[in-house]
């Protein structure tokens, strides 16, 4: 009797999601791995503290691990995503008026819970095209920005902000319910609160911008 039982839930199972699939609407999730790069010239603006003027040019490169759930309806979906990246390699300069110094190295953590609303485009069976946009909460933790002098330019505090992105996508089938998929998204995550190590005073902002390519597979339910 349990396995009739069992046996008829995973039909009824099927039948509705075989009846959902007739009227358009199909759900998905997927894993992706992704490196992007953060080109935010003049983000650090201090224009607030008192007796100093700075301005630096930062480059970062980012690894980004992340994984959706969603759901389309007539090739209109919906995608709840988490991803996290790590900043890898930094590069770039910090002004003040005692004169430049060169940026060694920067530690920044961010990870971000975001809704993308997008259409998918049938090129064929097998391929897909899609354009999204995005809206979510981003943390960011940038640590410190150490210089090539071996003094500390800045720390910070956590910082949790609005983010949004702009991407493009396609994916294509390779077996009945798994498909790969390539994106590039734009991603603004918002601003970094940073603090002065001296004199605990404010700086006002850097923006965390980021340019990202991610690979990952699908799977349609």
């Amino acid at each position: 009797m349990k396995k009739v039982l069992q046996i008829s839930s995973i039909l009824a199972f099927s039948l509705a999601v075989e009846k959902a699939h007739s009227n358009g609407f199909d759900i998905f999730a997927d894993f992706s791995y992704g490196f992007g790069f953060s080109d935010n010239d003049e983000a650090l603006d201090d224009s607030g503290v008192t007796g100093l003027t700075a301005n630096t040019v930062a480059h970062e490169a980012f690894d980004t691990i992340g994984g959706s759930i969603g759901a389309s309806y007539y090739d209109f979906f919906l995608r709840v995503g988490y991803e996290s990246s790590n900043g890898l390699d930094t590069s770039g300069s910090f002004t003040t008026a005692s004169g430049t110094s060169f940026i060694q190295e920067s530690t920044l953590d961010l990870t971000n819970w975001s809704f993308n609303f997008g259409k998918f485009f049938n090129i064929n069976d097998s391929l897909r095209l899609y354009p999204q946009v995005g809206i979510g909460i981003a943390s960011i933790d940038m640590a410190q920005i150490l210089l090539t002098t071996g003094g500390v330019a800045v720390r910070s505090s956590e910082s949790n902000n609005v983010s949004w992105s702009l991407g493009v996508g396609g994916d294509y089938k390779i077996f009945e319910n798994f498909s790969t998929f390539v994106e590039y998204n734009y991603s603004d995550y918002g601003q970094a609160a940073l603090l002065e190590p001296n004199n605990d005073n404010r700086f006002d902002s850097i923006e965390i911008k980021n340019h990202a390519v991610k690979l990952g597979v699908r799977y349609n339910f």
